[in-house]
């Protein structure tokens, strides 16, 4: 009798990103809060291995895409609004001096998990996400927050960007815009290779070098830089797309 099969293999990766995520939620309420993007950037490539996994074995399962999606929710949609609510609330008692921050005033971080739910939920039920999401991936969303950290964190980098991240209007703001962008309907192209050929990846393969190269050279820190530049790819993306139907049209 077989105790393993290998559709089993895919269902693993996905629970390894959830108890990563789990973890993640434990360090930051734990004081740990630099360890929370080094959790989640290894929940983020379970995340990717288990669909890559899955087609590499041929093996797909209704009860696999449900355990994605639960396993997403926590990593990168609960996870992602603790990150903001510690980082509110360190905020408050630095700059009000205050060793108590009243619930209230911190509750806006889990608009990012609302609006991760709805995210996910559009996502399991749209047909239009085959080539392209519509509205910001969660991973992407989560990145964008939680690699803020890092940077507050490095001895390097803390003492000019500090102030400007551990401010209360750039944390508000940052919430209400990546919330708006995980359940927009812009059209946002995938990290995921799906077709052949340079010109059709160049988008993902930009981004890609930009990604490596900003951690490279200015260590775990120059992961901020990439949610503004997967941004800003997508805006060119999108003007383009835009500019030749517009051409086929006429």
């Amino acid at each position: 009798m077989r105790f393993f099969k290998r559709t089993y293999i895919p269902n693993l990766l996905t629970l390894t990103n959830l108890f990563l995520g789990c973890l993640a939620i434990v360090a930051a309420f734990d004081g740990r809060l630099i360890a929370v993007p080094f959790l989640l950037l290894a929940a983020g490539f379970a995340d990717f291995f288990d669909g890559f996994a899955a087609r590499l074995l041929r093996v797909t399962s209704t009860i696999g895409k449900e355990l994605d999606s639960l396993a997403d929710m926590v990593s990168f949609g609960v996870v992602p609004s603790i990150a903001l609510y510690k980082m509110l609330e360190l905020t408050y008692m630095e700059t009000k001096g205050i060793e108590e921050v009243e619930l209230f005033y911190l509750a806006p971080a889990f608009l990012v998990s609302i609006c991760a739910a709805i995210r996910l939920a559009k996502f399991n039920v749209d047909e239009r996400q085959t080539e392209k999401f519509l509205g910001l991936a969660t991973p992407v969303a989560t990145g964008a927050i939680t690699s803020l950290i890092w940077v507050i964190n490095d001895a390097q980098y803390a003492t000019t960007f500090e102030p400007f991240i551990l401010n209360l209007y750039f944390l508000y703001t940052l919430t209400l815009l990546i919330s708006y962008l995980m359940v927009s309907e812009i059209p946002m192209f995938s990290f995921k290779f799906k077709k052949r050929g340079f010109k059709a990846n160049l988008l993902q393969i930009v981004c890609l070098i930009f990604s490596f190269s900003s951690v490279f050279i200015f260590g775990w820190a120059g992961a901020a830089l990439i949610a503004p530049m997967y941004l800003f790819l997508v805006l060119v993306d999108n003007v383009y797309w835009s500019k030749r139907v517009e051409t086929i049209q006429l």
